[in-house]
């Protein structure tokens, strides 16, 4: 019960009171259950999104560990991720971009187009960092093609709202209302 309490709390953004109800993190992330390694790997999650990223990379390279030696390849691959937006914002650039190459190599499965995706859309932000803009935009039509392939409106309006958002820093507001259209309309 306290696994899906936590999910839920994280799912309204409620990050604080998530951490809360992860009772002693260094002691689940050390478990061997598989529902103390679920908190565990939650945790990483509510340290990113609270921005202690300096608390979130440890816990990301232990809970990766861990899905290493249980065979969740899929998991794996969508904290490989998490851990590259960690990196990054660590100024670990290349280092987030043999995560995000590693992740994507391992994602198969019926959700391998989501986690490709969600890939594809670091790499968007680590092109951008490195002024490739005409990569970035690339990238982030393979993703947006990945989203659509898997059904998933939600993912697929967030990828074309970000390049929106490029598309009007370049200038192109047509291209950008036109994506917040398409979006919108998702």
């Amino acid at each position: 019960a306290r696994v899906g309490r936590v999910e839920d709390l994280i799912r309204a953004a409620r990050y604080e009171d998530a951490l809360g109800w992860i009772a002693r993190p260094m002691v689940l992330a050390s478990s061997p259950s598989y529902f103390g390694n679920r908190l565990a790997s939650a945790r990483c999650m509510v340290l990113r999104y609270l921005g202690r990223i300096d608390e979130a990379l440890p816990c990301y390279q232990a809970s990766i560990g861990w899905l290493l030696e249980a065979g969740e390849d899929t998991e794996r691959a969508s904290m490989l991720i998490d851990e590259a937006d960690v990196l990054r914002r660590l100024g670990r650039g290349a280092t987030a971009e043999e995560r995000t190459a590693e992740a994507r190599a391992i994602a198969v499965g019926p959700y391998a187009p989501f986690v490709r995706g969600r890939a594809d859309l670091m790499s968007y932000d680590l092109l951008l960092d490195r002024g490739d803009v005409v990569g970035a935009i690339d990238r982030m039509q393979v993703a947006m093609g990945e989203f659509s392939e898997m059904g998933d409106a939600r993912w697929q309006a967030n990828a074309m709202l970000r390049a929106a958002w490029l598309y009007a820093q370049l200038g192109a507001v047509g291209g950008a209302r036109s994506l917040i259209a398409s979006g919108r309309a998702l």
